[in-house]
C-alpha cells in the first residue's frame, strides 16, 4: 500500500531523498514502513529502507541480491513485500520481486499462463478470495511504453500458484485508460480506482474520476463523488479498515494546471448497497469463480468448469420458464377477472332496469 510521511517525520531520516515514485508498503507487523526504489537526484535507485514511526528513524535494509533500479513501480504486502514492474531508465519492466524481511528473490511466473506485459505507473491491490482463501493481486492500467502509453486492462495474479489471468470479459464500462493513478481494496469486495493521467495527442491530461470494480460480480461501476469539486484529482488512496473510510492525501485541480500538487487530505465514506447485488452475486458466484478467478488449467478442472456452467445455465432456463408460466397465469387471471367484472356489471345494469320498469308499472297502476 502507499503511504506518505510528513516532512517532520523525515527530520531524523537516514534515507536518501527520492524525487518521485518511491513505492512504500506497510510491513506485515504494521510497525514499520517499507520504502523501495524511486527516483533520486542521480536517477532511479534500488535502495530499500525501513521506517520506524515510534523511533522516527530510517534503517537501510539490503541482501545478497537486489532488484534492478526502478521508479513508477508498484508494491503490495502479503506477509512478504512484492514489487512489480516500473521504469528503469528508458526500459519498462515486467519482473516481480519478493522481500521476506531478510533477502530479496525474484518471483518466477508459472509458464502455463501468459504474464502481464511490462508497464509502469500502474496500480496493484491485494486481496484474499473469500471462497478459496487464495491471495491475489489485482493489477489495473499503467503506461506500457514508458512515454505515456496509457492502458485500462485488468490482470489478476495468484500469489499461491504464480499464475496470471487476463480479465477480458466483464460487465459495465471500464475506466478511461490511465497511468499514475491510485487504488485500494474496500471491504474485500471492491477495488477503487481514482485519478491518474491519460495520454493525449499533444500532452497528458489529468483524470478526476473514480471507479470501482466488483471482484465477485466481475463488474465496473462509476462512482459519484459528493461534496467536492468534480475537477479535483485524488491520489494516494488508503483504506482505514476499522472505520471503513478511504483517505486521499495530495490532490490538485486540473483547471489550474497539473501542478503543484497540494497537501489536501480528503476523507470518504463509500455508500455501497449490498442488498442490490446479493442475489446477483449468489447466481454468478460459481461462474465467476471458474472463469474469472480460477487458475486451474488442467483438463479435469476444465471439465468441472463446463459442468458447473451447464448446471447454472439449466437453473437459469428453469427460472425463465417459471417466470413465463407466472406471466401466462397472470394474463389468464386478468382475463377471467375482466370477464367476471363485465358479467357483474351487466347483471347490475339489468337489475337497475327491472327496478325502473317495476316503478313505472306501479305509477301507471295508481293512475
Amino acid at each position: 500500500m502507499r503511504v506518505l510521511l510528513s516532512e517532520s517525520s523525515r527530520s531524523d531520516s537516514h534515507s536518501q531523498d527520492r524525487g518521485d515514485d518511491g513505492e512504500l508498503g506497510e510491513t506485515h507487523n504494521k510497525e514499520h514502513i517499507f520504502l523501495f526504489g524511486g527516483r533520486g537526484p542521480g536517477g532511479d535507485v534500488a535502495t530499500a529502507n525501513l521506517y520506524d514511526p515510534g523511533a522516527r528513524a530510517w534503517t537501510a535494509v539490503g541482501g545478497v541480491k537486489k532488484p534492478p533500479k526502478r521508479s513508477s513501480h508498484v508494491s503490495v504486502v502479503f506477509e512478504k513485500v512484492f514489487v512489480h514492474g516500473g521504469l528503469s531508465g528508458d526500459t519498462v519492466l515486467d519482473d516481480m520481486w519478493m522481500w521476506d524481511g531478510e533477502e530479496w528473490s525474484q518471483v518466477k511466473y508459472d509458464k502455463a499462463t501468459e504474464p502481464m506485459p511490462a508497464r509502469c505507473g500502474h496500480s496493484a491491490s491485494a486481496w484474499v478470495h473469500k471462497k478459496h482463501k487464495e491471495p491475489c493481486v489485482f493489477f489495473f492500467g499503467g503506461d506500457t511504453t514508458g512515454r505515456g502509453g496509457s492502458s485500462n486492462d485488468v490482470w489478476i495474479y495468484s500469489l499461491k500458484t504464480n499464475r496470471w489471468k487476463h480479465v477480458t470479459t466483464f460487465a459495465g464500462n471500464a475506466p478511461t485508460p490511465r497511468f499514475g493513478h491510485s487504488s485500494c481494496v474496500f471491504d474485500s469486495n471492491w477495488v477503487i480506482i481514482s485519478g491518474g493521467y491519460s495520454g493525449g495527442w499533444i500532452s497528458n491530461y489529468v483524470l478526476s474520476d473514480m471507479h470501482t470494480y466488483d471482484l465477485q460480480a466481475n463488474c465496473w461501476f462509476s462512482v459519484e463523488l459528493c461534496g467536492m469539486k468534480s475537477t479535483t484529482c485524488l491520489t494516494h488512496l488508503v483504506l482505514i479498515s476499522p472505520t471503513r473510510t478511504v483517505f486521499s492525501f495530495g490532490a490538485h485541480d486540473p483547471e489550474t494546471g497539473v501542478g503543484p500538487v497540494s497537501s489536501d487530505v480528503y476523507r470518504m465514506s463509500p455508500l455501497i448497497t449490498y442488498v442490490s447485488f446479493a442475489a446477483l452475486r449468489n447466481q454468478v458466484e460459481s461462474m465467476s469463480e471458474v472463469i474469472n478467478l480460477s487458475f486451474d488449467s488442467q483438463s479435469e478442472g476444465v471439465g468441472r468448469a463446463i459442468r458447473k456452467v451447464d448446471a447454472l445455465m439449466k437453473r437459469l432456463e428453469t427460472v425463465e420458464k417459471e417466470i413465463e408460466g407466472l406471466r401466462t397465469a397472470n394474463e389468464y387471471l386478468t382475463r377471467q377477472l375482466e370477464a367476471v367484472q363485465g358479467s357483474y356489471q351487466k347483471r347490475m345494469d339489468r337489475e337497475d332496469y327491472d327496478d325502473d320498469e317495476e316503478a313505472d308499472f306501479q305509477v301507471n297502476d295508481d293512475r
